[in-house]
Order: C-alpha cells, then sequence, then structure tokens
C-alpha cells in the first residue's frame, strides 16, 4: 500500500508492504521503491541509495526471519529524509546475533563500519553476518535502532544524507 502521509507536508509519503519472506520480493521490491522514488521525485542518488537500503534490510530480515510475514514501511519526505522500518520474528538466536551486531555498526565509524567487516571475514575465513548492514552504515552514515518484544523484531534505520 502506498499513501500519503497525513501532515503539513503535502510530499511526504508512506510505503507500508507486508511481504512473505521470499528472496525474490528483495529485487521486486527493490525495484518498485527506486521507480517509485525516480517517478515523483526524480531519479538520483538519494532514490538509488533508499532503494539500495530497502533492499540490504528486508534481506537481512529475510535471513534471520523465523516465520511470517515481513513488514516494510517506508516513510520519508520532499527532502528525501528517510526512515525505514522493518518487522519480523525471528529466534532467540538470530535476535541475539542482530543486537551485538547493531551494537557494533553503532559504534563504529562510517567510514569503517564495511572495511572492518570484510577484514574480519577475511581472517576467518568464512561468511561474516552483517555484510549488508554494514554496507548501509558506512554509504548512509544512518543509525540503526532495534526493538524486541518477545519473537518480534523491529528494526529502524535514519538515513543521513551529507
Amino acid at each position: 500500500m502506498v499513501q500519503k502521509k497525513p501532515g503539513k507536508n503535502k510530499k511526504d509519503v508512506v510505503i507500508e508492504l507486508n511481504l512473505q519472506p521470499k528472496w525474490e520480493h528483495v529485487a521486486n521490491v527493490r525495484t518498485f521503491v527506486e521507480k517509485f522514488l525516480n517517478i515523483n521525485y526524480g531519479a538520483n542518488e538519494k532514490s538509488n541509495t533508499i532503494a539500495f537500503t530497502v533492499s540490504e534490510l528486508i534481506e537481512n530480515s529475510i535471513k534471520y526471519s523465523d516465520k511470517g510475514n515481513i513488514r516494510f514501511v517506508l516513510k520519508f519526505d520532499s527532502d528525501m529524509k528517510a526512515v525505514i522500518t522493518i518487522e519480523n520474528l525471528a529466534k532467540p538466536k538470530n535476535i541475539e546475533k542482530l543486537r551485538k551486531e547493531i551494537r557494533h555498526l553503532n559504534r563504529v565509524s562510517r567510514e569503517n563500519a564495511y572495511d572492518n567487516k570484510l577484514k574480519s571475514a577475511f581472517r576467518k575465513k568464512e561468511v561474516t553476518d552483517g555484510l549488508g548492514l554494514a554496507m548501509i552504515r558506512e554509504r548512509t552514515g544512518g543509525k540503526f535502532s532495534l526493538r524486541v518484544e518477545g519473537s518480534k523484531v523491529k528494526v529502524k534505520y535514519n538515513l543521513e544524507f551529507n
């Protein structure tokens, strides 16, 4: 569902989707968001960055999802300031991994987030969790927040454009 957000600025928009945790939804949602932003706000780097961030967050939620749908909400204004929220159910071990990863990413400098993850993966010679989240952090400089209620996980990301 795409709706106009009530408020003082008529260009504020909310996009809300409920998705089954399927990998094919990642590319479809990214394409939808990017085309929507390009048509309504013009093709630019902010549109691309928002679409990239959305796809990485949905991919992350699918990876750690336990069961049930994923709720995705994108709120942005005419200046393209964006807040992305993803909600899904997750198992306790995955919640703890996510909590640890978000805590780490919010502490490190934006410039080192992704490089540190790659170096860590190279040293361990294995795939490392959180590469997508680290890419988001390095590319946009925003901050993650995490709220957990039982098995319900809500990840919120505020994009910061310089």
